[in-house]
């Protein structure tokens, strides 16, 4: 079947108003077309506010958004996970969202981004009005047509605690979130006001933008008078499959090796691990290693309670819930993409001292 654009897409519409839901595969195989060329017909569409547009494909619009007159504003949220920074987030959007009379509905991914993908297309086509997205990519491996399709749904989107970082090859979207660099600065800055002139940085690969940050990391700690060399970047992305002391132990076995008196965990989970296993090793802290958490989730927790980069979570939420409703009232333009970016705190506890006398 070979037809013109205008056709083909009155097609689409016809074919899409008859099943509800579409997939950009079939449609090609249809019309005897890539699926480049359906993508740009059902981004016009939906430009043009026939269809909806959903990862892969597009949905009929009464299966989203032709309801009734009054209904209420419906505004979706996917985090990865029920635990470390999100359910804080969640509950100041959820708190700021229901000042306006609207409805929140939160969902959980588990970091897996096939089911992720399942969600953002089932809440789409519930007929939430915009969504509020923490998503899940690995960024080793980074899907673009995920991300990609993440700018093309017909909803507004803002991301939290993430952002499309200048360099990768997609359309950004609004964000709001933390300052990951600004919040290793203060940790640092402050390990060096203590003495400290070797820190080590243990991470594992969840956050989008690692790599980027490791490539910074030499000019951080020089930038602040401290010594590159015997300070290691370190990253395992089998962190969430340790099953062994050996692991943990492997690690602490690299900081010391690099002459480092100090070490700084990517989130509170990873530093506990860290606290319990350095004590198995004998290595006393702080008096041997200085550690410091990031999220202060359950940091206060532990033995010694942990110092911890502490993100203004509650804040993170209000905003993102702000900006993501004056996007469905349109009261912002569409031309504009805002990023907003908050420097977190420190909360200093007890497990950071004076370097040790060595």
């Amino acid at each position: 079947m070979t037809v013109g654009s205008q056709d083909r897409r009155a097609k689409i519409l016809e074919h899409v108003t008859g099943t509800g839901i579409v997939r950009s595969r079939d449609l090609a195989d249809l019309f005897q077309v890539s699926e480049m060329t359906v993508r740009r017909d059902l981004d016009q569409l939906a430009e043009d506010r026939l269809v909806l547009r959903i990862r892969g494909g597009a949905a009929r619009l009464d299966s989203a958004v032709g309801r009734r007159r009054g209904q209420e504003l419906t505004i979706g949220m996917v985090f990865p996970s029920a635990d470390h920074l999100y359910p804080s987030i969640a509950a100041a959007a959820e708190k700021e969202i229901g000042a306006v009379d609207a409805r929140a509905r939160l969902l959980f991914s588990n970091y897996d981004p096939v089911l992720e993908r399942e969600l953002v297309d089932d809440l789409v086509t519930s007929g939430v009005d915009g969504l509020i997205l923490a998503p899940t990519t690995d960024e080793e491996n980074p899907d673009w047509e995920q991300m990609a399709a993440l700018g093309s749904l017909s909803i507004p989107v803002v991301l939290v605690e993430r952002r499309f970082l200048p360099h990768w090859p997609i359309r950004s979207l609004p964000s709001v979130g933390t300052s990951f660099p600004a919040g290793l600065a203060t940790a640092v800055r402050h390990l060096g006001e203590l003495g400290h002139r070797r820190i080590a940085f243990f991470g594992h690969v969840r956050r989008m933008d690692l790599e980027w940050l490791r490539r910074q990391w030499a000019d951080l700690v020089s930038g602040h008078g401290l010594d590159p060399d015997g300070s290691p970047w370190l990253v395992d992305r089998d962190f969430r499959r340790w099953r062994t002391s050996g692991e943990p132990e492997s690690v602490l076995d690299q900081v010391r090796r690099a002459g480092a008196t100090a070490l700084i965990c990517r989130d509170d989970t990873v530093a506990l691990t860290m606290a319990h296993h350095a004590h198995r090793l004998g290595m006393a802290i702080p008096d041997e290693l200085s550690l410091i958490a990031y999220d202060d989730d359950v940091a206060s927790m532990a033995e010694p309670p942990l110092t911890a980069v502490a993100p203004p979570k509650q804040e993170i939420g209000r905003l993102a819930s702000r900006m993501l409703l004056d996007m469905v009232a349109g009261r912002t333009a569409s031309t504009t993409t805002m990023h907003v970016e908050l420097d977190p705190a420190l909360v200093v506890r007890a497990s950071t001292g004076p370097v040790p006398d060595r």
